[in-house]
């Protein structure tokens, strides 16, 4: 049967993302339940946990869909079909006008029959930890001094997501890294930090921060996930040592007959996105 998510429901949600080698914390679970504790599912069975979705609404112009997962064992069963279902039908109640996700290439199949189509592609690049004998810049707060740029996000993203980064940056472990003109979240994960959203009006600025935060974090491996039109993103980050690693479809669906499928905010600003559960 498929019912809320509850934070009990952590640990067997963490499980399955173990065996994805997905890079989530349990602080993170924690904050998409915060955020939309209406919109947040588990399919169980005989009273375990095997499946997950996801939805988080930014106001009635897009509903994202994340963290589909369902265990191996129980996999062509119509259980993701069941999921992606019901995480629809909470969009529809809530009005949104288009639903987005970002699809691996086995969940492109699902999201094709229910109506999904291509919009972009994202890929994840990664950059292995350098060596630990490094200078670290001494971790003086002042990279996080001032709150994040909701006009220049806004400018970004095409959509008001205060309310998403807001719960965030108020995470143990997050950091905000700025400039007037560019500014980026690293973020603690299970497996590497997590750089982004990062968002930026010029290469220059988008290089000030990202410098800011290899020297903040040059022992660690962080993964960034972007957008590979986004040319100017793809050469900053080849040029700091990050390689791609994975790549996602996005892909979008009409909610509403009056919604538009054109792509949200400003491609060229959005060097990195949130998260693939967050857009």
């Amino acid at each position: 049967m498929i019912r809320l998510m509850t934070k009990s429901d952590i640990p067997s949600a963490m499980l399955l993302k173990e065996s994805e080698g997905w890079n989530q914390t349990e602080i993170d679970w924690v904050t998409i339940q915060q955020i939309e504790p209406g919109g947040c599912l588990v399919f169980e069975r005989a009273g375990t946990v095997v499946g997950t979705v996801t939805t988080v609404c930014y106001g009635k112009h897009l509903g994202w869909i994340g963290m589909m997962l369902v265990d191996a064992e129980y996999r062509r069963q119509g259980i993701g079909a069941a999921l992606i279902e019901a995480a629809l039908e909470y969009l529809d109640r809530r009005e949104v006008s288009i639903a987005k996700l970002d699809a691996t290439d086995v969940g492109r199949l699902l999201y094709d029959k229910f109506g999904f189509v291509d919009e972009c592609t994202v890929e994840r690049w990664i950059r292995p930890s350098g060596d630990v004998q490094e200078e670290q810049k001494p971790d003086d707060g002042k990279d996080t001094i001032g709150n994040w740029d909701q006009h220049l996000d806004q400018e970004a993203f095409g959509l008001d997501r205060s309310r998403i980064l807001d719960c965030l940056l108020a995470n143990p472990g997050v950091r905000l890294f700025r400039t007037s003109n560019a500014q980026a979240f690293l973020r603690p994960g299970s497996k590497f930090q997590q750089l982004g959203p990062f968002v930026a009006r010029d290469t220059h600025a988008a290089g000030v921060v990202l410098d800011k935060i290899l020297s903040h974090s040059c022992a660690c491996t962080i993964a960034w996930d972007l957008f590979p039109d986004c040319l100017t993103a793809v050469q900053l980050s080849r040029e700091k040592g990050f390689a791609p690693r994975r790549r996602l479809t996005r892909m979008a669906k009409k909610m509403r007959s009056d919604s538009s499928e054109s792509f949200l905010g400003d491609q060229a600003m959005q060097f990195g996105i949130a998260a693939f559960e967050f857009g």
